[in-house]
């Protein structure tokens, strides 16, 4: 289609108030129309050519592709053009090529474009500089070419959040959540700064099916006076660092990335754990709640496949320390099928009672049969004085020729120091052995319990 320019636009404004010059205007935008032209103008279209009723019904969606983005462009009341919806989206792609910047985009989307990967070199090295930014193909919008668009009717700079974020995901191998959308603005020094017309921006994406829209932290105050249904508005921080440093997109990015991204509930184990390793570095709260959810009892079932078990080294009841990691209890009792646990508890703690219940609905929905027990073994230093409480010895010799399990691996060492001095010669000690990426990150994938019998403590059976 031949190039869109400003003063075609303005021309067809003029005389998009009859339904013929709305018709006119619906065909020269073409697959844009529906996107760009306003529901009033839509309609008056239809009266003249109901072909375009269909288009007209049809719900605004954003992609989901991988690199899928959106610019929402607002006009200024005092310089609206009619024909147009006072806030319109453009939907846009980044695509892995060594090709220049898509050739039929407006100028300022453009030069948008190169601002990003230059704004993102710095934290994401030369691999932005082999993305290149296109028209979305959705409604065969990358048939039209609106190159000969200048800087007076699309105004880009607050397209920079959402295309620096579609952009870094593409480069994660993240694919888009088209629910959730951003409008901010950068710069180098002062980060993310605010946008124009954020009550129409704001329409603009619940129109689009939007149910998170990221907008500037600096337009809070600015945002609690305006309408915005049931949309819920998310604030994105400058990104500023201290001590004058310059601006970093990434921190700036860092709560958009994190919801951005469609999470691979199903699908190959590998994918799943890539994807926690990116939400791991943004939103570990986050990340845990999907670890629970969607990692967790496959990394039991991997573990148990690896676990080199051998005769001399079963056990029929597990002991453990409650700590944080509550998590630590269903991947002893899965990997190893147990049937009894018991878990030590220094003194009370909400936080521990409810990781212990948690434990206890984990394994429940795992399918197994495991009485999970809690024992209060006193505090610390009534412990380090007088060891571990006879209750447990008794435990443990009522299982007669039995051996116990005492993992090591949770909560403070000094009660795992305790723990040997209580086991018995037949009992064994184990501990799951995870991998670190940095010093406190945990790195998902390989865990493998170490066992050791008590008899020969130090040689790994």
């Amino acid at each position: 289609m031949s190039g869109i320019t400003g003063p075609y636009l303005k021309q067809l404004s003029n005389g998009a108030t009859s339904p013929l010059g709305a018709l006119r205007a619906t065909r020269a935008l073409g697959s844009l129309a529906r996107w760009w032209l306003s529901p009033q103008v839509l309609d008056l279209a239809v009266q003249v050519d109901p072909a375009w009723r269909e288009s007209r019904q049809m719900p605004l969606r954003l992609g989901s592709e991988p690199g899928s983005c959106a610019i929402l462009f607002a006009q200024p009341n005092g310089s609206r053009l009619s024909l147009l919806r006072q806030t319109f989206a453009l939907p846009l792609q980044w695509q892995l090529t060594d090709e220049p910047n898509g050739c039929k985009l407006p100028l300022a989307v453009r030069e948008l474009a190169r601002q990003v990967r230059q704004s993102l070199a710095s934290e994401y090295g030369d691999r932005v500089n082999k993305c290149t930014l296109k028209l979305a193909a959705i409604d065969h919008i990358d048939q039209m070419d609106l190159s000969a668009l200048d800087a007076d009717v699309l105004k880009a700079e607050s397209g920079w959040a959402p295309l620096a974020a579609g952009l870094v995901l593409l480069l994660e191998g993240g694919k888009p959540d088209p629910r959730v959308l951003a409008t901010g603005a950068w710069d180098s020094a002062g980060g993310l700064g605010s946008v124009g017309e954020l009550q129409a921006k704001i329409n603009a994406a619940r129109e689009l099916g939007v149910s998170q829209l990221f907008i500037p932290e600096v337009q809070y105050l600015e945002s609690l006076g305006l309408d915005h249904g049931a949309l819920t508005l998310v604030y994105l921080p400058m990104g500023v660092q201290p001590a004058g440093g310059s601006a970093s997109p990434s921190a700036a990015l860092r709560p958009l990335l994190s919801a951005l991204e469609v999470p691979p509930t199903t699908g190959d184990l590998p994918s799943r754990l890539a994807y926690y390793a990116r939400l791991n570095k943004l939103d570990r709260n986050k990340a845990t709640e999907f670890y629970v959810g969607h990692l967790l009892a496959d990394l039991i079932q991997s573990c148990q496949q690896r676990c080199n078990q051998s005769q001399e080294t079963r056990f029929d009841l597990l002991v453990t320390t409650a700590s944080p990691h509550w998590e630590l209890i269903p991947f002893a009792i899965g990997t190893f099928q147990l049937r009894q646990c018991v878990v030590l508890r220094l003194g009370e703690d909400k936080l521990v009672e409810q990781g212990v219940e948690k434990a206890r609905q984990f394994v429940a929905r795992m399918g197994l049969q495991c009485a999970i027990d809690v024992m209060d073994i006193g505090q610390t230093t009534t412990l380090l004085e007088r060891g571990l409480p006879p209750s447990l010895g008794d435990r443990s010799a009522a299982l007669k020729d039995s051996p116990v399990g005492w993992d090591i691996t949770p909560g403070p060492k000094y009660i795992s120091l305790l723990m040997q001095q209580a086991a018995r010669a037949k009992d064994v000690l184990l501990y799951l052995g995870h991998r670190y990426e940095g010093r406190d990150r945990l790195e998902p994938g390989d865990e493998e319990y170490r066992i050791w019998r008590v008899s020969d403590f130090g040689m790994p059976a």
